[in-house]
């Protein structure tokens, strides 16, 4: 397993940790073969609500000009019974015929939680095939295959270990809140995206009075 990012990481270093990744992985799968190292097969980017793991994942991914397939976790669900594993199968599947691909789950601890925190017993069962469906999955990401899962969740303590062992989602980064320099790019970038005319505008300082600001914080700040 990759070491984690931890303390505070620029957003700029935790973006450029996720392009590497799926640049060896789906890019350049050549260089890892000639360098005897074995890709990632999946990231795992975790923090606080609203800070941006979202945003510095589909970013990493235009950059690359990677196609990708984004689905949030409980999008997947179905009140009948084998659709939701279905779901997640032909998910898969529609990746694989359109590789090089990033498979990008929102909220994955609602499809991978720990199998002792079901919520019954019915429940309990639902959750332990889903997991074993993503597990299956997942373990059919070898080298080459063209595929990389990448996924975010708010509470890694509710991830079931097994999605987290090595050939599935084998490296963690911690995305924090954003530090000043950080909240500084955020706000240009948003004003960018708004047509504000931000020459007159010192960023800097205003990141500064923006202390403990979430991106979704900075974003509804702008608006």
């Amino acid at each position: 397993m990759h070491t984690p990012l931890t303390a505070h990481t620029s957003y700029a270093a935790v973006r450029q940790k996720i392009a590497r990744l799926l640049d060896l992985a789906l890019v350049h799968p050549h260089v890892a073969g000639r360098l005897g190292v074995k890709p990632s097969s999946g990231v795992l980017l975790y923090g606080p609500p609203g800070c941006g793991k979202t945003w510095l994942a589909k970013d990493a991914i235009g950059t690359l000009g990677l196609p990708a397939i984004v689905v949030r976790g409980t999008q997947l669900f179905s009140r009948y019974f084998g659709e939701t594993e279905r779901r997640l199968r032909e998910l898969f599947r529609t990746a694989r015929q359109h590789t090089p691909c990033v498979l990008f789950f929102d909220e994955i601890d609602a499809l991978g939680a720990q199998r002792d925190m079901s919520d019954g017993d019915a429940g309990g069962k639902v959750q332990e095939r889903l997991l074993s469906t993503l597990l299956n999955e997942m373990d059919g990401i070898t080298a080459n295959t063209g595929l990389f899962v990448l996924a975010c969740t708010n509470r890694p303590d509710q991830v079931d270990a097994a999605l987290l062992r090595p050939g599935r989602l084998d490296a963690l980064i911690h995305v924090d809140l954003p530090d000043s320099t950080d909240r500084a790019a955020i706000l240009r970038a948003y004003a960018a995206t708004l047509n504000v005319d931000g020459a007159s505008i010192c960023w800097e300082q205003v990141a500064e009075q923006t202390t403990a600001f979430t991106c979704a914080g900075l974003a509804q700040l702008m608006q």
